[in-house]
């Protein structure tokens, strides 16, 4: 992919099935070859059981389950859209009000919201005290994730 194309990728969610080209469930091997090479594996946090790795030059994190893509997590300059509607970068509290219309069941918390009916996290640092400020990113999840 050229830098062109990484600064303004697009990318459909489509919910517990794919974002853009990289499927959940598909293994570690495809995306990387999909994705690129320019990429770092490590444990997000200390509780993670397998590497996620991050594409540098995309801003894309895939997570892992037994070699298995179970999240995707997409960051700005990424565009990624869900029914046509972009997340990362707009106001967190249009994010929250677009998707409560749709899933009354989104669960809110200090740093952003849950939304089963579409497998998405939505990470905003200051969602409760600022929720003017931009979404940071979203983390789309395989069905079984967070309850689905």
């Amino acid at each position: 992919m050229t830098t062109e194309t990484e600064s303004k990728m697009e990318l459909d969610i489509i919910p517990f099935v794919r974002v853009g080209p990289i499927y959940l469930g598909a293994p570690r091997a495809e995306i990387r070859s999909l994705l690129g090479t320019r990429f770092r594996s490590y444990m997000k946090t200390p509780a993670s059981i397998e590497p996620t790795d991050h594409f540098l030059d995309l801003d894309i994190h895939v997570f892992y389950k037994n070699d298995s893509c179970k999240g995707i997590e997409l960051f700005v300059p990424n565009k990624p859209t869900l029914l046509g509607h972009l997340i990362v970068g707009r106001p967190f509290s249009e994010v929250v009000g677009w998707l409560e219309s749709l899933d009354p069941s989104v669960d809110r918390d200090t740093t952003g919201l849950v939304s089963r009916q579409f497998g998405v996290s939505v990470f905003a640092p200051n969602a409760k005290t600022a929720i003017q400020d931009p979404v940071e990113s979203v983390y789309v999840f395989i069905r079984g994730a967070f309850g689905t």
